[in-house]
C-alpha cells in the first residue's frame, strides 16, 4: 500500500529500490490484483443493491468506479515496477488509490448504515 500512496517519484523510487529481489514478487502480486478488483467491487456493489435504500444504485455504481480507479492505479504501479519511476505515474497511482479508498469506504459505511436501519426496524416490530 505504501507505493500506492507514494505520490512523488523520489519516494516511489526509494520504496522500490528498498525491496531488492522482492520486487519480482511485487510484480506478480500486482498482476493478481486485477482479478481481486473485479471481485471486491462487484461484491460490494451487489451488497449495496441488496441492502436497498434510496441511494443503493448510486453507491453500487460507485463501487465499480472504485474498481476502475484500482485498475488505473495498477497500471501506474506496473509502469513504476517496470522501471518508469517518473511523473506522472506516482501521482496517478496516489490519486487513483485515494479515490478508490474513499469510494470503498463510502460503500462500507452505506452498508453499515443500512444494517443499522434494518436492525432498528426489526426492534420496533418486536417491541
Amino acid at each position: 500500500m505504501s507505493l500506492e500512496l507514494a505520490f512523488t517519484p523520489e519516494r516511489a523510487g526509494r520504496m522500490i529500490a528498498s525491496w531488492g529481489p522482492a520486487q519480482d514478487a511485487a510484480i506478480r502480486l500486482q498482476a493478481q490484483d486485477d482479478i481481486w478488483l473485479f471481485v471486491y467491487s462487484t461484491t460490494l456493489a451487489l451488497a449495496c443493491v441488496m441492502a436497498a435504500g434510496r441511494f443503493a444504485g448510486l453507491v453500487a455504481w460507485a463501487q465499480w468506479l472504485a474498481g476502475l480507479f484500482d485498475f488505473l492505479e495498477n497500471r501506474a504501479i506496473a509502469r513504476m515496477l517496470a522501471g518508469t519511476v517518473a511523473a506522472p505515474w506516482p501521482q496517478v497511482a496516489g490519486a487513483c488509490a485515494s479515490l478508490k479508498f474513499l469510494l470503498v469506504l463510502g460503500g462500507l459505511l452505506y452498508l453499515v448504515w443500512r444494517l443499522g436501519d434494518a436492525l432498528t426496524r426489526v426492534r420496533r416490530l418486536r417491541g
